[in-house]
């Protein structure tokens, strides 16, 4: 019968001795809960917090208690089922050697009656067979006795599982009753979660870094702001769940709703600039008919020359979809979208710079193409148009520079976070308290 009962038996000392621990813990949080002595809004904090946590440890304690119970209980079957064992095996030895010593004698008397003299008295003969057969009968009741001790110890055997049994049914119920096991959550959900949130966070940080001064570059820049608003959005979702599950606290979920806004505030400042572009379209073909009998120069140019640059579209606009059906042309094509975004760039300074860094270039030029035609005319019917898209235009621009430099703050904080995080990992709750 194998096993350890006083293991067994020294691990319910241990988990009882343990739950004797919580139940002291308890009594002095209790003590906290119901001193008279300290009365503050902080310490009313403190003693609604142990109270929950008092009845939390409780519940561990009623584990531990039931573990060790049942433990005790399998250390004593065990061991009564070791000791029956070795009893049956001592008798089992004692009856296998009268069944060696029979089986001797019944050989050697099976023997003497074969080589019995025919000459031998009826008397002799009988001698032999009765030692013969007393021989057998000796073996038979020892074979029977034998396979009885057996059928005992099977008895024994059964005791023991049905023992072990109960133990682990026990073990089973306590562990159930109180609740306390980890679920799939706990194993790896949260860890899958957080480790969600650190990606995409990441990911987030420094595509919408990229897209500020990428945005210029045709077709990257957009793809770049979607991956960052995605991985936005991904992240938001994961730190939202962490949060409510409390594996996390607020400041991931009001920076991760901080950065969609400013994503959200982007799309707005798009909106406007495509509105801005639509109405300065429809500014720029009245033009001809304001200004049509003027002999300025300067009007003329405002005429003719910015209202095309108004009405035609920008090869910085080029889009993947564009270059579907362009063929071999398609490189020539995003060359000169290219360098025409650069030509952008170059043309302007300060605030439009990053505006057009960011991909709001078409904006800043349909900006500077109404100022433009703002300074060349003195018509008042023209500057009635004009005045509301340069005031527009001015607005977009200011919001946009303040957005965008949010923007860049928060990706550069993340960023530069996640390299010190790496570089020098965050003390433990230990090294904090100097334990």
């Amino acid at each position: 019968m194998p096993g350890d009962p006083d293991g067994v038996q020294r691990a319910a000392e241990r988990y009882g001795e343990v739950a004797e621990h919580i139940d002291r813990a308890v009594a002095r949080i209790t003590d906290i809960t119901t001193s008279a002595d300290m009365e503050s809004r902080a310490v009313g904090a403190v003693r609604e917090r142990a109270d929950d946590i008092a009845k939390e440890v409780l519940k561990a304690k009623g584990r531990y208690e039931a573990i060790a119970q049942a433990l005790g209980e399998y250390a004593r079957s065990l061991r009564a089922a070791q000791h029956a064992a070795d009893d049956l095996l001592a008798r089992a030895v004692a009856v296998q050697h009268r069944i060696d010593d029979a089986t001797t004698e019944r050989t050697l008397a099976a023997r003497a009656l074969a080589s019995l003299d025919p000459s031998a008295t009826e008397a002799d003969r009988r001698r032999v067979q009765g030692r013969l057969s007393t021989a057998r009968t000796t073996v038979s009741d020892a074979e029977v006795e034998l396979q009885h001790l057996r059928d005992k110890l099977e008895q024994v055997v059964r005791d023991h599982d049905a023992a072990a049994q109960r133990a682990i049914d026990a073990i089973g119920s306590a562990q159930a009753a109180d609740r306390l096991d980890d679920g799939w959550w706990q194993d790896w959900g949260a860890d899958a979660v957080r480790s969600i949130s650190s990606i995409a966070g990441n990911v987030a940080a420094v595509t919408g870094v990229a897209s500020l001064f990428l945005g210029w570059v045709p077709i990257l820049g957009p793809i770049l702001a979607g991956v960052a608003l995605t991985a936005s959005i991904v992240a938001l979702a994961a730190d939202i769940t962490l949060l409510a599950t409390g594996e996390a606290g607020w400041t991931n979920v009001l920076l991760g709703i901080a950065g969609l806004a400013t994503f959200g505030a982007g799309r707005l400042v798009a909106r406007g600039a495509t509105r801005l572009a639509a109405t300065s379209r429809s500014v720029a073909k009245g033009f001809p008919d304001v200004l049509l009998n003027s002999g300025n120069p300067q009007i003329k140019y405002a005429t003719n020359v910015i209202p095309q640059r108004l009405t035609a579209r920008a090869p910085t606009e080029l889009r993947l979809a564009d270059l579907r059906f362009t063929g071999s042309r398609g490189p020539a094509i995003y060359r000169a979208a290219l360098d025409a975004s650069v030509a952008q760039i170059r043309s302007t300074s300060g605030v439009q710079r990053i505006l057009t860094l960011a991909g709001h270039g078409n904006m800043v030029a349909d900006s500077i193409a109404l100022t433009t035609m703002r300074q060349a005319v003195s018509y008042e019917r023209a500057i009635d148009k004009l005045v509301p898209r340069l005031a527009l235009s001015s607005t977009l621009q200011m919001t946009a520079g303040v957005i965008y430099v949010s923007d860049a703050a928060m990706g550069y904080g993340s960023i530069a976070k996640t390299i010190v995080d790496r570089l020098s990992p965050p003390p433990t709750p230990a090294e904090r308290l100097r334990l």
